[in-house]
């Protein structure tokens, strides 16, 4: 293990032993933008899905005085926040979280159509996730709206998976002018 690798484990289980003291929150993510000195923490209560501005300042405070002890650098600048309604799925905990929700992915290998036409093969899907496996996902496909994968049901395994975020529906009806 490098010391890089070293140290993003270590600084992950600080962060996640401070959020700790701030129940039922949990740690989804965390992301270091290099060259921007931003390093955000995503945050989420596992029974609501999210997190709202006061859980955010509460986990805030209690990073502090962990981080000022030796972690956080002078410049870098540190965020709490909500994963968002399009959040990333990463880990498998992500997806796990994600059954029942729609989601959009990436994979690094495509599906091939199944009617087996030589334009059949997909890279980007759509769809929404019926189970989770572990090591896979169970897809209901939406998207791409051709005949021969719509509404058909895949595994995908989760290595085959370059990204993946959710993708709400959300009702547009009260922007309608009437």
């Amino acid at each position: 293990m490098n010391s890089k690798s070293s140290s993003s484990e270590k600084f992950r289980s600080l962060v996640e032993a401070a959020i700790q003291t701030v129940p039922p929150l949990k740690l989804y993510d965390l992301e270091y933008q290099t060259g921007s000195a931003l390093l955000r923490l995503f945050i989420i209560n596992p029974e609501t899905l999210t997190a709202e501005m006061p859980d955010c300042v509460r986990v805030d405070h209690a990073l502090t005085e962990p981080l000022q002890a030796d972690w956080i650098p002078e410049g870098i600048t540190l965020e709490v926040s909500s994963p968002g309604i399009y959040r990333s799925l990463r880990t498998p905990w992500h997806f796990e979280m994600s059954v029942g929700r729609r989601i959009k992915l990436r994979v690094r290998e495509p599906v091939i159509a199944l009617n087996g036409k030589k334009d059949g093969k997909f890279f980007e899907l759509m769809g929404y996730v019926k189970e989770f496996q572990g090591e896979a996902i169970t897809l209901e496909i939406v998207e791409p709206a051709l005949d021969s994968l719509k509404g058909h049901v895949i595994s995908v395994p989760l290595e085959n998976i370059q990204v993946a975020n959710w993708e709400p529906v959300l009702d547009h009806q009260e922007n309608i002018l009437k």
